[in-house]
């Protein structure tokens, strides 16, 4: 009787680690996508700035070359807009890293700083950043930002 009592330990031993090792497999595929998640609540949160290129006030209307893709691309997921005003780039990036944001739209440079923080989406537009100054005299050029 000893050995059959070991084989059934053995065997919910067996069973338990199948169970357990099976777990996140289930869990994840019973889990709604972001965008699953944006369509059920109806929203989708927009962190931004307050700038001529993202977003701005125009004759009360909200304008900016940002603003209006996403809101083309809210209206195509059929849900409604709500904008987070952002101070600067690291409250952006804290607002999307942190999930209060779905997502951000500022103009943002790709940094390898930045890619470790969030996931940036395919590219749109590409500018060269270019700093022109007047050369004078026992003047050391102006300091260069990376941020």
């Amino acid at each position: 009787m000893l050995p059959n009592l070991r084989h059934r330990k053995n065997t919910l031993a067996l069973l338990g680690l199948l169970v357990l090792l099976s777990f996140p497999a289930l869990v994840s595929y019973n889990s709604k996508s972001h965008l699953e998640v944006i369509q059920d609540r109806g929203v989708l949160r927009l962190a931004t700035l307050n700038s001529p290129s993202d977003y701005y006030l125009d004759k009360g209307e909200p304008a900016g070359f940002e603003y209006e893709l996403v809101q083309a691309f809210a209206s195509d997921l059929g849900v409604r807009l709500e904008l987070q005003l952002s101070t600067g780039v690291p409250e952006l990036m804290r607002r999307v890293k942190q999930r209060d944001a779905h997502l951000a739209a500022a103009g943002l440079t790709v940094t390898p700083a930045r890619e470790r923080l969030v996931a940036f989406g395919p590219r749109y537009l590409e500018s060269a950043a270019t700093l022109i100054y007047r050369e004078t005299r026992g003047q050391p050029p102006p300091p260069v930002s990376r941020t």
